[in-house]
């Protein structure tokens, strides 16, 4: 399945053509995590000996299934924008923990996942950021509100009614995670620092250079999308591994 989020209408053949060089195009993927096991063990053998080991360090088997499936469908869509095989895909990770791709004239990517969903967004060149989470009930909001708003962000939180704030912490955290991956710095960021959320009803205040959107998810999972540069459409699909 495909869709679309903003801009032309023939999504799917865009997603099988190249990226378009000014980087204005983002190619997103949703990802289910929850696939039989034998296409997992597929997908495991698939893998290079330093993704297996990265997966085997998982106590848990429902993380390293998760892992594996992930680790799968990113190295099989780099492939594919890079034009090489999903084991010879050159990934690497900065100092400070960012997956990017070596060499020049590589595609940018972001990755984010939780429970069993997650997404990629590519494009040709430029930062972006993506973060998916799932609403999870009675996560604690005052505590949360107080690690990661900006001043102006908790006295817009703390001037709604309780039951406006339901959901909302959880819309406003992945926009910031969004926004750190896309500057790569992820949570060394000093998040209080940074105003995104505002407003009454509670909207993204853009930063100048950038463009951040709500991406379309099944429910109870919230996910945003940070893009610095301009972007003229964003287009979806559905991962399939074939």
């Amino acid at each position: 399945m495909s869709f679309i989020i903003s801009g032309a209408q023939d999504t799917d053949s865009l997603l099988n053509r190249p990226l378009p060089a000014d980087g204005g195009e983002i190619r997103l993927w949703r990802i289910a995590l929850d696939r039989p096991s034998d296409e997992v063990a597929g997908f495991r053998a698939g893998l290079p000996d330093a993704d297996r080991e990265a997966v085997d360090r998982f106590a848990r088997a429902d993380l390293r299934r998760r892992a594996t499936v992930t680790r799968a469908a990113l190295r099989h869509l780099l492939g594919r924008a890079c034009g090489v095989r999903p084991q010879d895909v050159p990934l690497r990770r900065s100092a400070y923990g960012k997956p990017f791709l070596a060499g020049p004239g590589r595609p940018s990517f972001s990755v984010s996942h939780a429970a069993d969903l997650a997404l990629v967004a590519v494009r040709a060149r430029g930062a972006l950021g993506v973060d998916v989470e799932r609403e999870e009930p009675g996560r604690p909001g005052e505590a949360m509100a107080r690690y990661f708003l900006s001043p102006v962000e908790l006295a817009v939180y703390e001037g709604l009614a309780p039951g406006r704030r339901r959901g909302l912490l959880t819309r406003w955290w992945t926009r910031k995670e969004a926004y750190a991956k896309a500057v790569g710095t992820g949570l060394s960021l000093a998040l209080t620092s940074v105003t995104l959320c505002g407003e009454d009803p509670p909207i993204s205040i853009p930063l100048p250079g950038w463009t951040m959107c709500e991406l379309p998810v099944p429910s109870p999972y919230i996910a945003s999308l940070a893009v610095h540069g301009p972007v003229e459409a964003v287009f979806g699909a559905d991962w399939s591994p074939t």
